[in-house]
């Protein structure tokens, strides 16, 4: 009704300038916080984080963390693993907590604190909230940031998890040549390959490892039904290398 809309927007070749994505327009506003050399974009548009694939023309928004009001974000790796927070207004204050997200991590957007407990490390702050993630390496090994209040009053702070935020380097993922089924599955999942499988492992959606199996066979069986219902990451390990494939236990 009144002041400045806000619209996402880029500027291709040509000086051409159209919003993001392109032909819609926010209600309450956005902006375009980061783009990566994939030009994978990410920000904010209508108080939701949201990325766009300029490639595939994709633009995906997200929910907003439970108990939160508003959530963007700020940076995103060439890995594609996108930072941010997520923050409430509270009598006059904000209050901000630090997400995270990539697709090995879950459909949504989760609290960078979170998965440091699944790994049992934590960051301590006046708080116990992150505040403000700014900004992640281009390997996606390092986030910064700082805790909640003004940015130049604020204590800083920097995680690295020296390639363990994914089961494996996003980098040397190959494109897997097994069949997993069924999935979604209830109890036991079967995985054929074309390769001998020498071990497996399964993460849930934090990425903490809650299976390990030795295998040294052509196919695998895993029994899942000791797991919540939920999204899960087996990581299978060949002599090739390393194949990442999400499973859904029902």
């Amino acid at each position: 009704p009144s002041g400045t809309l806000r619209v996402p927007s880029m500027m291709t070749t040509g000086s051409i300038v159209s919003s993001v994505p392109p032909s819609i327009l926010p209600v309450t506003g956005g902006q375009v916080s980061a783009i990566n050399n994939s030009n994978v974009m990410v920000g904010d548009f209508d108080n939701a984080p949201f990325m766009y694939e300029l490639a595939t023309n994709t633009f995906t928004t997200f929910a907003v963390p439970a108990n939160y009001q508003t959530a963007t974000f700020t940076s995103v790796s060439e890995n594609g693993i996108a930072v941010g927070y997520c923050q409430i207004f509270d009598f006059g204050n904000i209050i901000r907590d630090a997400i995270i997200y990539h697709p090995l991590l879950g459909p949504q957007p989760i609290l960078i604190k979170d998965i440091l407990a699944a790994h049992n490390l934590f960051v301590p702050t006046f708080d116990s909230l992150l505040g403000t993630a700014i900004a992640i390496s281009p390997d996606g090994n390092y986030v910064c940031g700082w805790e909640n209040g003004q940015f130049f009053f604020a204590t800083g702070w920097a995680i690295h998890f020296n390639d363990s935020l994914l089961p494996t380097s996003i980098n040397e993922i190959h494109a897997t040549d097994f069949k997993v089924y069924p999935n979604p599955a209830k109890d036991i999942i079967t995985l054929n390959g074309k390769e001998k499988i020498i071990s497996l492992k399964v993460f849930n959606a934090l990425m903490k490892q809650e299976i390990y199996l030795k295998v040294d066979a052509d196919n695998a069986q895993v029994n899942l039904s000791a797991l919540a219902a939920g999204i899960y990451v087996v990581e299978v390990t060949t002599a090739r290398g390393v194949s990442v494939v999400k499973v859904i236990r029902q």
